[in-house]
């Protein structure tokens, strides 16, 4: 399983870099392909985690800032692997 918390606050780039990316929908977009591998993606909205250089999310307990479409991929290419 892996567990995403995105930062409520950095959901949809309130806080910062202002991509235009809603980090919340980029990881569920990911779900139908986990679910294949036989991978359960548990993504929830959490209140701030406190490293404000968002959007800002927390995957299975490591915290990632800065994150775009492309570092969703990559993070969850690792957790895969």
């Amino acid at each position: 399983m892996i567990k995403v918390k995105v930062c409520s606050h950095c959901k949809t780039q309130a806080c910062d870099l202002g991509k235009g990316v809603d980090i919340f929908e980029e990881f569920k977009q990911y779900e139908d392909l986990l679910s294949e591998k036989e991978i359960e993606l548990d993504i929830k909205e959490c209140v701030c985690l406190g490293h404000c250089k968002g959007p800002v999310v927390r995957v299975n307990g490591e915290i990632y800032i800065e994150v775009d479409s492309d570092k969703v991929e990559a993070i969850l290419n690792q957790m895969i692997k």
